[in-house]
């Protein structure tokens, strides 16, 4: 509520999970000169350095944290004409994927925040993001209530896959 986004590192023990509470891995601000902004959702890279935040003015903050400091460079993202609804990194934080309401799905280079290719037509109405396969070498969307699309980095639909019930969600 106070426009302070703190990513903490959490490790596992034995039998539970703990963070050290006595500071973050990293920390940002997001707010603007009109002051705070509405989340509308938000994803963090499997290794932590990269924390993406969509706001309901369909803008998306893309922070990189800093080595040498907890704080984090911060870097905006506004292509989308609909409020954006889903947020994934691919495994390695290279790419961001970004989904909204109108079926536009953009797929991001994080270090240059340059838009790498579109997709269109993604089926919204389930409210399923945008993945990557575990390699990082195809972007699977749903374009149905019971069917997904793998496509290529240029946007090209390779294979659809139809399922019997309807699809809640996708996880490579």
């Amino acid at each position: 509520s106070d426009g302070h986004l703190s990513v903490r590192k959490i490790s596992r023990k034995v039998t539970s999970w703990y963070y050290n509470s006595s500071e973050p891995y990293f920390s940002a601000e997001f707010t603007s000169s009109a002051g705070l902004k509405n989340v509308a959702c938000s994803a963090i890279s499997d290794n932590c350095d990269y924390v993406a935040v969509a706001f309901s003015d369909k803008s998306i903050k893309l922070y990189f944290r800093l080595r040498i400091t907890r704080n984090a460079i911060a870097k905006t993202i506004s292509s989308h004409d609909s409020p954006i609804y889903g947020l994934e990194f691919n495994p390695t934080g290279e790419y961001l994927a970004s989904v909204s309401d109108d079926g536009k799905a953009y797929i991001w280079d994080t270090s240059s925040c340059s838009r790498v290719t579109s997709l269109d037509n993604v089926f919204t109405q389930s409210k399923v993001p945008v993945y990557f396969t575990s390699n990082s070498s195809y972007i699977i969307s749903q374009n149905n209530h019971n069917s997904f699309l793998i496509s290529d980095f240029s946007g090209n639909a390779l294979f659809s896959i139809t399922t019997s019930q309807s699809i809640t969600s996708i996880k490579p």
